[in-house]
C-alpha cells in the first residue's frame, strides 16, 4: 500500500457523518485522588547494579517522528535523532542527528525540594501524523516533572502546540505550561500526534495543540484550539490517546472518546469501538468500551496502568491502523483496520475488525506491556520476549529471526527472537522501535521518515557518543550501549 498524502488522509470532511456528542461530567463518590509523585530512583554507583533494567533507563512511547527519548531513573531526560527547532531542549536551534544525545534540564522556577532539581517522570511528543518530523508548526515535546508541572519545547505556537506564550528561541528550552492549580497538580501527560492531554489529581482533563480540523482537542468544534490548556472534562479516572483521538475512563461504567473516527477501510477504525463513522468534537460516551470499566475506575486523577490503578481498564492507546486496550487481567483487546494488519488477527468484515476482540500470543503467553510505532505494535510477554504485529510493507520492520529489515507484514503477534536478549521494556516513535534488555543495552531499528526509507536523522544509533550508524536505508536491529554499563 502506498502511503496516502496528508491532504488525502483527511479529505472529504463534509462526507463524514458528524456525531454531536453530549457533555459528560462524572462526579466521584470520594474526593480521594492518586497523586503520582514517583520518587525517582537514583541508579546505584555499583557497576553490577547498572546491568539490569536497561542501565537505569526506561523506554518511551510517543507520537513524535524521528526524535528518540529515554528517561533515566534519576529523572534525567535524553533526546537524540531529529533535534531541529530547539527539540534538543538545550537552548540551541539545531543539533546534528549524529551528535551525542542531548540532556534536558528543567528550570527550577524556585524549586527548593529534595535534590535541588526538578526530575522528569513522563514525556510526550507530537509531530505531523507521527511520520512528518520537520513541520515545526506541528512538532513539540512536553515533559511532566515529579512535582506535577508540565514543560514544553521544540515547536511554536502556530497551532498552540507549546501551550504557552512566546516566539522563536523562547521555545528552544523547556518552559512552563500554565494549568490552573485549582484542579490540583498534573499527575499524567500523554498526547495524540498533534494534541497534548494532561490529567490533574482531581480528575480534570486539559488539552492544547493542533485540532487538525477533526476536533482532536475535544474543545467543541473541528478547529477549536486554545493558546493555553483548556479543561474539557472533570472527574476523569485516567486518560489514553491514539494517533488522532483521546479517551478518558470516567468510572461508573463510563468511557468517553473524542477526535477522528474511521470505518474499517480507512486507517485505525473508530476509537469508540462502536463502529461509528464520523468525527466527535467533544467527549462522547463509548457504549462498547464502557462495558469494560467494570470496577476500580472511580478514583479520579489516576495514572493509567500504574500500581495504584485498580481499574479493569489499564491502558488505552492506538496507532495508524488500530486501537489497543489493556485490562487488569493481562488481556489485550484490539480493533481497527484488519486489512492493514491493525488488529493482530486475520482480517474479517469491517464490523468484525472494528469490534474490540481479545488478542492472543503464541503459546498462550500473557502480555505485560504494549507500545506502538506508526504502523505496528510491540508486545512484551510475561516471558520477557518481544512480539510484533502490524504493517511492515511501507517502511519496514525487523525480521523476527534475523533482525534485518523486512517488508513482510506480520498479521498476528510474532516473537522477535533476533533480539537475542531478555527484554525489560519497550517503546517506539515514528517508524522506530526500541527495546531495553537485561544486558544493559537498548536495541533500536527502523528510523525512516515520512516514507523516505532512510535513517536520515540517526534515530537509530550505535553509539552514545557520535553515531556511525548509516543514514540509509532503514536500519536493522542495532545495539546501543547505554552509559554506565560494564565494558
Amino acid at each position: 500500500m502506498t502511503r496516502r498524502k496528508p491532504l488525502l488522509r483527511f479529505a472529504l470532511l463534509a462526507a463524514l457523518i458528524v456525531t454531536v456528542p453530549l457533555g459528560i461530567t462524572y462526579t466521584p463518590h470520594s474526593s480521594a485522588a492518586y497523586t503520582d509523585r514517583a520518587t525517582a530512583i537514583t541508579p546505584s554507583t555499583s557497576p553490577n547494579a547498572l546491568r539490569t533494567a536497561g542501565s537505569g533507563f526506561k523506554a518511551t512511547n510517543t507520537y513524535i517522528a524521528n526524535t528518540g527519548m529515554s528517561i533515566q531513573t534519576d529523572g534525567t531526560l535524553w533526546v537524540w535523532g531529529f533535534r531541529e527547532n530547539g527539540l534538543s531542549g538545550t537552548g540551541v536551534a539545531s543539533v546534528p542527528g549524529t551528535a551525542p544525545p542531548s540532556r534536558v534540564i528543567l528550570p527550577n522556577d524556585g524549586y527548593t525540594g529534595p535534590g535541588g532539581q526538578r526530575r522528569i517522570i513522563k514525556v510526550a511528543g507530537v509531530s505531523h501524523d507521527n511520520f512528518f518530523p520537520s513541520n515545526f508548526d506541528m512538532t513539540g515535546i512536553a515533559a511532566l516533572s515529579h512535582d506535577g508541572i508540565v514543560y514544553t519545547w521544540g515547536g511554536n505556537q502556530v497551532n498552540n502546540v507549546m501551550g504557552r506564550p512566546g516566539t522563536g528561541a523562547t521555545f528552544f528550552t523547556p518552559g512552563r505550561v500554565n494549568i490552573p492549580t485549582g484542579d490540583g497538580t498534573v499527575v499524567d501527560l500523554i498526547s495524540t500526534a498533534g494534541v497534548f492531554i494532561a490529567l490533574t489529581q482531581n480528575g480534570a482533563v486539559y488539552t492544547w495543540g493542533w485540532a487538525q480540523d477533526h476536533g482532536i482537542t475535544g474543545q467543541g468544534t473541528p478547529t477549536a484550539s486554545s493558546p493555553t490548556p483548556q479543561r474539557i472534562l472533570q472527574g476523569a479516572h485516567s486518560i489514553g490517546s491514539g494517533t488522532w483521538n483521546g479517551w478518558a475512563v470516567m468510572g461508573n461504567n463510563n468511557v468517553v472518546w473524542w477526535g477522528r473516527a474511521n470505518d474499517g477501510y480507512s486507517f485505525a477504525g473508530s476509537p469508540s469501538g462502536d463502529n461509528v463513522v464520523g468525527i466527535v468534537f467533544s467527549p462522547q460516551r463509548s457504549n462498547t468500551l464502557s462495558t469494560y470499566a467494570q470496577s476500580g475506575c472511580n478514583n479520579p486523577g489516576t495514572v493509567a496502568g500504574s500500581p495504584q490503578d485498580t481499574c479493569t481498564i489499564q491502558t488505552l492507546t492506538g496507532h495508524s491502523f488500530g486501537n489497543q486496550m489493556f485490562l487488569n487481567t493481562g488481556q489485550v483487546i484490539t480493533w481497527g483496520n484488519g486489512s492493514q494488519q491493525g488488529t493482530g488477527r486475520a482480517s474479517n468484515t469491517p464490523v468484525a475488525n472494528n469490534t474490540p476482540t481479545p488478542l492472543a500470543l503464541p503459546g498462550n503467553v500473557r502480555i505485560q506491556k504494549f507500545a506502538a510505532t506508526q504502523e505496528y505494535v510491540l508486545l512484551l510477554g510475561t516471558n520477557n520476549s518481544l512480539y510484533i504485529y502490524g504493517r511492515y510493507s511501507f517502511a519496514g520492520g525487523p525480521d523476527p529471526w534475523t533482525g534485518a529489515m523486512s517488508r513482510t507484514n506480520l498479521q498476528t503477534p510474532t516473537q522477535i527472537v533476533a533480539l537475542g536478549a531478555t527484554v525489560t521494556d519497550i517503546g517506539g516513535f515514528g517508524y522506530t522501535g526500541m527495546a531495553l534488555t537485561t544486558d544493559g543495552h537498548m536495541r533500536l531499528w527502523g528510523g525512516s521518515t515520512s516514507g523516505s526509507n532512510t535513517n536520515t536523522h540517526s534515530s537509530v544509533r550505535n553509539n552514545w557518543g557520535v553515531s556511525t550508524t548509516p543514514l540509509a536505508p532503514s536500519q536493522p536491529i542495532t545495539l546501543l550501549r547505554l552509559p554506565g554499563v560494564d565494558s
